[in-house]
């Protein structure tokens, strides 16, 4: 478990798999930060990245052995207002990252693999939330304009953006749901919740 303080400072809690005990105490594992998020990969390993105070993106990782070495957070490439980290079905794990110009990029480490570079997928966006549904990913945005916005994976590549409507929104998140539909909830200035369907 990773959580920051009031200063931005990250720390670190573990929890025994034997005893299902947690650590007495948290650990301090860097910063001063402003975001983090973390997933578990395929192998069962932990990735977090971050951004920094000038937001810059950073990368920390679980070692792929047995000693659950962390490898300390060190810059990724690339700056950020706003990060989300996907688990896909195949092994995959995505990065979204909307760029300190607005821009959404997105970048890949399918499973056994490195990092891919930075694709640059564009628009004006605020804040996002990637799920996937089919074997498909779909990004959802609260763009400038406070109105969400949908990008999705196609045979092809990658839609169009489509506007999904909405006034004053700062938040949307996406989740799917039993039947593989896909939610969604979006938060206004006011922090009146909205949902989908």
């Amino acid at each position: 478990m990773l959580g920051l303080d009031a200063a931005g400072a990250a720390h670190q809690l573990t929890r025994s798999p034997e005893s299902g005990a947690w650590d007495s105490a948290w650990t301090e594992c860097g910063g001063p930060l402003s975001q983090v998020v973390v997933l578990r990969s395929a192998n069962g390993t932990l990735n977090a990245f971050a951004r920094d105070l000038d937001d810059n993106i950073l990368h920390a990782f679980e070692a792929d052995d047995d000693n659950e070495e962390w490898v300390d957070f060190y810059e990724f490439g690339g700056q950020a207002r706003h990060l989300a980290l996907l688990n896909a079905a195949n092994g995959g794990l995505h990065l979204f990252a909307i760029g300190v110009d607005g821009g959404l990029r997105h970048c890949e480490r399918p499973q056994g693999e490195d990092w891919s570079d930075w694709r640059d997928l564009g628009g004006d966006h605020q804040h996002l939330a990637p799920v996937e549904s089919s074997g498909r990913l779909h990004v959802y945005t609260v763009g400038s304009d406070g109105a969400v916005w949908q990008i999705h994976q196609t045979d092809d590549g990658i839609s169009d953006w489509t506007r999904l409507g909405g006034a004053d929104l700062t938040h949307v998140f996406a989740a799917r749901t039993v039947g593989a539909q896909i939610r969604l909830f979006a938060l206004d200035r006011a922090g009146q919740l909205f949902t989908s369907g």
